[in-house]
């Protein structure tokens, strides 16, 4: 159901705001918001990187979301990722972890993430994106180059420049 929070792969939890986490049994270490209208109740731990609805911008917030995840998950720390409703942006930001952190195959990454939480990236600039995310990461083939053309962009546009 894509109303419910649900663990995406160890420590790795995702799911919509708005919700008690308590109310689930989830103590996030971490809380990452991407959507700061719509906060979820429990650790005031919180890391806020907006994203516009059914975008993907600015994508600098998707840099620094995945190398949160990736420091915070190294710790063995427990980190929630939501937005509105914990499909679109919070997908994205997932699907974008688990190509470049634990080397998965777009469409497998996409996979994993629909089967948990029944919903997922689902806008046009969102698709394009994580394709060329998948291309970028495949032809550098560096975490670190990725991310940190991640970090160098605003627009769509202009992370796309850089598979140039």
């Amino acid at each position: 159901m894509a109303g419910l929070p649900k663990e995406i792969i160890s420590n790795l939890y995702a799911g919509p705001g708005c919700i008690d986490l308590e109310k689930f049994n989830i103590n996030a270490d971490l809380i990452i918001t991407l959507d700061p209208s719509c906060v979820v109740r429990g650790n005031n731990n919180r890391i806020v990187l907006p994203i516009e609805d059914f975008d993907v911008e600015p994508i600098i917030n998707i840099g620094k979301a995945v190398e949160i995840i990736e420091n915070n998950l190294k710790k063995g720390k427990k980190i929630y990722v939501h937005c509105h409703a914990g499909c679109g942006r919070t997908g994205t930001v997932i699907v974008s972890y688990l190509i470049l952190y634990k080397d998965m195959q777009l469409n497998y990454a996409l996979d994993l993430f629909y089967s948990k939480r029944g919903c997922g990236p689902d806008s046009m600039p969102q698709e394009l994106f994580l394709e060329s995310l998948y291309k970028l990461k495949r032809k550098v083939g560096s975490n670190n180059l990725v991310v940190k053309a991640l970090l160098k962009s605003e627009t769509l546009d202009d992370f796309l420049s850089n598979l140039r």
